[in-house]
């Protein structure tokens, strides 16, 4: 009985320290996990992306039916023009949107020639059906969509009248139609024109 009891005392013994060895490590645990009121202290790296309304500012629409004057830098002509001839003109007035520049005057222009006769004498007159094709801007060929021009040769109806009233045979003269550098056109935008400031 007396070897009984000093079993139970030492089985005692060892509980309670195994006791004290688990209260203590709960202690720990708990003083190093963070209050709820603590912000954790990792760092946020910004997302890689611009803010919408920061990106929306800085384009501009130009709206369809907005007027587009150029001056030629390059004559165009009936008697040598063919279809799909290309020419080159520049912007002749800024072009603001919302009261700011967006196109600026001398931007570099490049046309197009839908159309062209030459002028003969069994014929009507030479003539051209032009619009614009292109905008470069800021280094890039923006596509243009614009209303087209039709010109027309003349041809001297009065002369030919009096040449038949005083009976004269003669040939009618047509004339060729003829768009020389620095004639001013102006066309209108078909489709908006999108771009940045």
């Amino acid at each position: 009985m007396l070897v009984l009891g000093k079993v139970n005392a030492t089985l005692k013994v060892l509980a309670f320290l195994l006791f004290a060895a688990l209260l203590s490590g709960c202690a720990g645990n708990s003083a190093d996990a963070p209050r709820s009121d603590e912000s954790p202290r990792a760092t946020l790296r910004p997302l890689a992306f611009r803010d919408a309304s920061a990106v929306a500012a800085a384009e501009w629409q130009i709206p369809a039916g907005t007027l587009i004057p150029v001056r030629l830098r390059s004559p165009v002509s009936s008697a040598t023009a063919s279809s799909g001839d290309r020419f080159a003109a520049i912007l002749d007035e800024d072009i603001e949107v919302n009261g700011k520049m967006a196109v600026a005057r001398g931007t570099r222009v490049t046309g197009i020639v839908l159309a062209a006769r030459r002028a003969s004498r069994l014929q009507a007159p030479g003539y051209l059906r032009i619009a614009l094709a292109s905008m470069k801007l800021n280094g890039e060929q923006i596509h243009l969509q614009t209303s087209s021009i039709f010109v027309q040769g003349a041809s001297n109806t009065r002369s030919n009248l009096m040449m038949v009233a005083s009976g004269t045979r003669h040939t009618s003269r047509r004339e060729e139609a003829d768009l020389g550098v620095e004639r001013r056109l102006t066309f209108r935008l078909v489709q908006p024109l999108v771009g940045k400031y």
